[in-house]
């Protein structure tokens, strides 16, 4: 078996790897991975070095408490945002903006300040970018007696026109000096949302919580990019979750330090995932072109014969309204062999955007399987297989690298699980070999997980869910070698040629039919013959997974989905 691997052994490696790749010659002057990200007005670079100011042991999701930290190290010229708050449950990985006026100014506070700028337009009548706060308001400070070293937590007072972009903690009550952090001329900045918690403290009517923020709008050309900061706040209701700091917003091209097609590549070569399958898995991936040459059918609502499917897809239609036509599985006893799939024919179908104002590059890596297989309930003790539930023709799965922009270093990944999923910080995932990452594909239903083992959508208190189940195996997919570039449109912005994309990708209907189940009857005896306790967290259960338990419509293909242009799924950002 696989054991979890500490990033720390893989990370140092990180500089020697990418520094063969960007300093080909093809390369030069390219932005990416060069330590620096330019937003306009301001110039940003990416701190991980920090002194810690306060921690607990106690609170927090994991009941391990939080540390929050000062970031240090900061390159001449540079200014802190805000500080930066962890929880305790693994490594310091983490990381904050810190930014610098890409025009000169003179901060002496007796001076008038002068500048000279460093573009051609005039930015005589423009106020700088940046503003030392005004003063200090303490937000909250520990109890007396109630921890064995006190903290104090302020928010920046901005002048008029300009805003916070985090918080600063110290250990005395002595307010902070004004130039411990500078707040950020508001037309550079947007609003970000408050996403998971990360420590409260006190009563519900006098509460003190700290939390991650991040940009309200998230999508491929969206502008806004999250400094890294946590907030604070006290109040026992959060106005529609929005942050008293505020995000920084890329006044540049958000494209302007992605990678290079060559890049691309280096980055797919260095991380790309493994994929391992479950011992029992039936339903293995293919590749599209695979599933075609099996003599995959296009059928068409009120049409009685189906059209077989060209190779390279060119017959499939595209821009077509929802149900109007289908992919379905070859005629006769070819259905059950496709179903198997052709794991010696796959490969990984990779999406390469932009992220967070361009200070992150996506990686999409997306795995089609001709056939989702059944599912299979836990009931406590007891799994109950549901039948032919939860099957359905084609099955289009992924997981996403998040990749800085600044520094070439894979930050964390998404793993998509069901109609939804997680992000898993890179300290965090298992690493096949080098700094290649592990995904464990479920049985059947090929959801991705960080871990092998089994996960219960459901209930996992009394152990009533579906079955997830994920192991390690010698059936595994290396998309670092098998891959295949299927979109990364800014790239002609860059002066490269962008990747020819598959006719199949604007193929808009269903890459399968309509499953109407007929087993609700044996469900409902099913649910006759349980004790009460489990009846209810089943009846439950049912509730929550009503397309799966009912009947499946055919899944509609990676650009369709409304992550292709937006951010993933998810209910927490870390």
């Amino acid at each position: 078996m696989w054991a979890r691997v500490n990033f720390q052994l893989f990370i140092r490696s990180y500089p020697s790897l990418l520094t063969a790749v960007l300093a080909h010659p093809l390369l030069s002057g390219r932005a990416f991975a060069k330590g620096n990200l330019n937003i306009g007005e301001l110039d940003m670079v990416e701190v991980t070095h920090f002194e810690k100011i306060w921690s607990t042991k106690r609170g927090g999701p994991s009941s391990k408490g939080v540390s929050f930290y000062k970031p240090i190290s900061i390159p001449t010229g540079y200014h802190c945002l805000g500080y930066y708050c962890q929880d305790n449950t693994g490594v310091l990985d983490g990381w904050t903006l810190v930014a610098k006026e890409r025009i000169l100014f003179s901060h002496d506070s007796a001076s008038e300040g002068t500048y000279e700028p460093l573009e051609s337009h005039d930015l005589e009548a423009r106020r700088r970018p940046l503003s030392s706060p005004v003063d200090y308001t303490l937000i909250w400070n520990t109890p007396q007696g109630k921890f064995n070293h006190s903290a104090f937590f302020w928010l920046p007072c901005a002048q008029d026109g300009y805003v916070p972009a985090g918080f600063v903690v110290t250990k005395t009550s002595e307010k902070p000096m004004i130039s411990e952090v500078m707040c950020v001329r508001v037309d550079l900045t947007g609003d970000c949302k408050l996403t998971n918690m990360l420590w409260s403290y006190g009563s519900s009517n006098r509460p003190f919580n700290v939390w991650n923020v991040y940009p309200c709008k998230t999508g491929l050309d969206e502008k806004m990019i999250s400094a890294g900061n946590f907030c604070c706040t006290t109040s026992k209701t959060v106005s529609n979750c929005v942050s008293p700091i505020s995000c920084l917003k890329n006044a540049a091209c958000v494209y302007q330090s992605m990678p290079t097609a060559d890049q691309i590549h280096a980055l797919m070569s260095t991380y790309g995932p493994v994929f391992y399958f479950h011992p029992d898995e039936k339903y293995l991936p293919s590749s599209v072109t695979w599933l075609f040459e099996q003599g995959a059918l296009l059928y068409k609502k009120d049409k009685d014969e189906p059209e077989r499917l060209s190779c390279d897809g060119c017959n499939l239609p595209v821009n077509s309204l929802d149900g109007e036509y289908w992919i379905g599985l070859p005629h006769g006893d070819a259905a059950e062999s496709v179903k198997k799939g052709n794991l010696e024919s796959a490969k990984a179908y990779v999406q390469v955007k932009p992220m967070l104002g361009g200070v992150y590059t996506d990686l999409v890596v997306w795995i089609y399987f001709p056939f989702n297989g059944p599912s299979t309930a836990k009931l406590a003790l007891i799994d109950v297989s549901l039948g032919n539930i939860g099957e359905h023709v084609s099955d289009w799965e992924h997981v996403t690298l998040r990749i800085s922009n600044l520094s070439g270093h894979l930050k964390k990944v998404y793993f998509a699980q069901h109609s939804g999923g997680m992000w898993v910080n890179a300290s965090e995932l298992e690493y096949a070999y080098g700094n290649n990452i592990a995904v464990y594909s479920s049985r059947n239903g090929h959801a991705s997980y960080p871990h092998p083992g089994l996960v219960l959508q459901g209930n996992r208190c009394i152990g009533v869910g579906i079955r997830n189940d994920t192991a390690h195996s010698d059936c595994f997919l290396e998309t670092s070698k098998n891959y295949h570039i299927i979109s990364a449109e800014y790239l002609h912005l860059l002066g490269d040629h962008a990747p020819d994309e598959p006719n199949w990708l604007y193929y808009t209907c269903e890459w399968g039919p309509n499953i109407l189940y007929n087993r609700r009857v044996k469900v409902d005896r099913l649910l006759g013959q349980l004790p009460e306790r489990l009846r209810k967290s089943l009846k439950y259960l049912l509730r929550k997974f009503p397309n799966e338990l009912s009947g499946q419509q055919g899944p509609t293909g990676p650009r369709r989905k409304d992550y292709w242009l937006g951010d993933e799924r998810v209910k927490y950002h870390h």
